[in-house]
């Protein structure tokens, strides 16, 4: 499993992103799933940050 990001290059680091537009994966961003366990990114309500409502989390599944 790999999530890439095509539309932020930057020299400032670390890179932030949050997941609030309400598209997941977000605008730019592929989720590829590789192997047959099924696992993979999702969108979750669920957020540790003080401003926002969203995350992503990856579930890891053997199979």
């Amino acid at each position: 499993m790999k999530t890439t990001n095509t539309n932020h290059f930057s020299k400032e680091y670390p890179l932030t992103i949050d997941f609030e537009t309400g598209t997941f994966p977000p605008a730019g961003w592929t989720i590829h799933t590789l192997g047959a366990g099924g696992s993979s990114w999702e969108q979750v309500d669920q957020n540790h940050t003080p401003e926002g409502l969203y995350g992503a989390v990856h579930n890891y599944s053997s199979g």
